[in-house]
């Protein structure tokens, strides 16, 4: 990852997420971070109180949260979307083309970012979801998977 990206990336899912804990009074927040060959997107929704338009597009004296987020990802290159309403919660939505914000291959699990990401998420308290175990009788590519052995009888 380029190191001015990572940080910027880095920057605005803090902020979003720092936003949501501070001012939603949301019950609920969940954070996706993706990265593949094309993108590289984090998206931060909660089930707070929300923001009316209004709020969303002003800029308040002595308030850079939005207004730096914005900034950060324009200087990525990316395109981020603020959604919200009053009683539904708010979603921070930031994608970045993939070839902007790496260097060379794809991160991996220990790339210094996803260490600043863990060392973020264990402050806050958050879990992170892990994938569901897959049962031994479930369908894959390859036919159901019982657990049994197979007899030729």
């Amino acid at each position: 990852m380029k190191a001015l990206a990572g940080n910027d990336l880095l920057q605005v899912g803090r902020q979003a997420i720092t936003n949501a804990f501070q001012h939603s009074r949301a019950r609920r927040i969940h954070v996706l971070l993706s990265y593949g060959g094309e993108e590289f997107r984090i998206r931060v929704q909660d089930n707070g109180c929300g923001m009316s338009q209004e709020v969303l597009n002003s800029h308040r004296e002595g308030h850079y949260g939005m207004a730096g987020m914005q900034e950060r990802a324009q200087r990525l290159g990316g395109t981020m979307s603020i959604t919200s309403r009053i009683g539904e919660g708010t979603e921070v939505d930031l994608w970045v083309s993939a070839h902007l914000v790496y260097q060379g291959d794809l991160p991996h699990s220990g790339s210094p970012l996803a260490a600043k990401w863990h060392y973020l998420t264990e402050r806050l308290g958050m879990r992170i979801a892990k994938p569901p175990k897959r049962s031994l009788d479930t369908p894959t590519e390859n036919g159901p998977q019982t657990g049994k052995g197979e007899s030729n009888s």
